[in-house]
């Protein structure tokens, strides 16, 4: 059995497709998010603990003229008491606005999705490089030392002494 990352993953369609991708890369997470989700439905299905160390939250595409927009992510992230909650900003510059807003609160990280190429300004064409974004890796690829490591270790040199008496 393979050791996994505890991750939560929490919103709309967006936190879909990146479940998918971080998925690829061999990190699953418990998904709290489904296609069409707002702020106010994300907020009420994240009720209940969870021991995820790390929080995807992926909302604000579906609702970002909600006027509780901010409210609904600030009381979501008082719900997330978790040492890393990294947020997805949507392509709407309001819902994105919100979104930094609370991150900032908070001091957690923020992706913006304005930074990555999108047919309709609310889904990333490709969730690859979303998730290579976030930074998590998977147990195994934290276990496996890669070439360029090896060689940057430093190699133990024996030397001897000679006493003589």
């Amino acid at each position: 059995m393979r050791e996994m990352i505890a991750c939560l993953i929490i919103g709309d369609s967006t936190g879909v497709g990146t479940a998918a991708a971080l998925a690829a890369q061999d990190i699953r997470c418990e998904v709290r998010a489904q296609v069409g989700v707002s702020s106010a439905t994300a907020l009420a299905r994240q009720a209940g603990a969870t021991a995820a160390s790390h929080v995807l939250v992926a909302v604000g595409s579906n609702d970002p003229t909600n006027p509780s927009l901010r409210s609904n992510l600030l009381r979501l992230r008082r719900q997330l008491a978790k040492p890393r909650v990294t947020w997805l900003a949507p392509y709407s510059p309001i819902a994105a606005e919100a979104v930094r807003s609370v991150s900032v609160t908070y001091g957690d990280a923020v992706i913006p999705l304005a930074g990555f190429a999108s047919r309709d300004r609310i889904h990333p064409t490709n969730y690859a490089p979303v998730a290579h974004a976030i930074g998590w890796q998977s147990p195994q690829a934290r276990q496996v030392p890669t070439v360029a490591a090896a060689k940057r270790a430093k190699v133990p040199q024996r030397r001897a002494v000679v006493l003589s008496f």
